[in-house]
């Protein structure tokens, strides 16, 4: 008798078969790699580049890679997780100039910071999720609810965050080496929060169109 006429099998066992983790998990862990990832080039680069040359590079670098690791994480559920990357890469070029422009009218006029951080993210984390909408909208029935979870998440983590920006304990602490350190340490640590919070969110809008268990 032939081993293959006595050996069961299942799809389990098959490439095809294999399960991934699901979406919100991927989604999650992804968004928090600029935790781990930003603070270590940034150690890596000190004293390499000059104060101003780390300053220009550090945002567009770590935006960059925002938007191209959840660009992958959706590549493996669906066929246009590369356009998000595109779409999102272009919400956040537009949410950090709306978040500065709001940030630097505001402040000068005596207005709680917490509060300033908390709208500038919450607008940002609108305008980020609009553009992405514009890919989602294909898929789900209602992309407004995308738009209304980041924007929620955004602003709610900026505000409970904000204040522990120099807190070393916590993951993601970009020392001061370059203007916009403070900005860049509360934005990745919102980033990672938001995954953990709109995970479900996006998972529950591609309920469908993605496989069971994915």
């Amino acid at each position: 008798m032939e081993p293959s006429s006595c050996t069961p099998t299942s799809d389990s066992a098959s490439p095809a078969g294999a399960r991934r983790a699901p979406l919100w998990l991927e989604w999650a862990i992804a968004n928090s790699l600029p935790l781990v990832l930003v603070p270590l080039a940034t150690r890596a680069l000190r004293g390499r580049l000059g104060y101003e040359t780390r300053a220009a590079l550090a945002y567009p670098v770590s935006l960059g890679f925002i938007a191209l690791v959840q660009g992958l994480t959706l590549a493996l559920h669906v066929a246009w997780g590369m356009r998000w990357t595109f779409a999102t890469a272009a919400g956040l070029v537009v949410a950090c100039g709306s978040g500065a422009l709001l940030v630097g009218t505001l402040d000068p006029l005596g207005y709680s910071e917490i509060l300033v951080v908390c709208l500038a993210h919450a607008i940002g984390g609108a305008v980020v999720a609009a553009s992405q909408a514009l890919v989602l909208r294909g898929s789900v029935e209602r992309p407004w609810i995308w738009i209304a979870a980041s924007a929620a998440s955004a602003g709610v983590f900026a505000a409970l965050l904000f204040p522990f920006w120099s807190d070393t304990r916590i993951p993601g602490y970009v020392s001061p080496t370059y203007a916009g350190s403070i900005e860049m340490t509360t934005l990745i640590r919102v980033f990672a929060a938001y995954g953990v919070a709109t995970g479900p969110v996006l998972a529950w809008l591609l309920r469908g169109r993605i496989p069971l268990g994915q």
